[in-house]
């Protein structure tokens, strides 16, 4: 269970923490484009363009469903994002 005094830092920490997420997003999106796409003869991306095709995409398979965990707060998710956009970009690297 997290402590009612954890919960403000944690807040803060996922504000500050959307940013680069969003920027390392749009980085992943736009290297593994460069490595997959491009040699198909498709334009490069830029990250902002990146960051732009990711929200589609987002939108297009977003699915509500409610939290399975309830001591699973906003700083773990972005942990874990941070995480698969990392694996996801070192599996693009591997596979280029």
């Amino acid at each position: 269970m997290i402590k009612e005094e954890d919960k403000g830092w944690r807040a803060f920490v996922c504000l500050l923490l959307i940013a680069p997420l969003v920027y390392f997003d749009g980085y992943v999106v736009a290297r593994l484009w460069q490595w997959h796409a491009v040699p198909f003869g498709l334009p490069p991306v830029s990250i902002g363009h990146a960051v732009g095709l990711s929200m589609i995409v987002n939108v297009i398979r977003y699915r509500p469903t409610a939290p399975k965990d309830p001591d699973c707060d906003g700083l773990s998710a972005a942990l874990n994002t941070a995480f698969v956009l990392a694996l996801s970009l070192w599996i693009g690297w591997f596979a280029s």
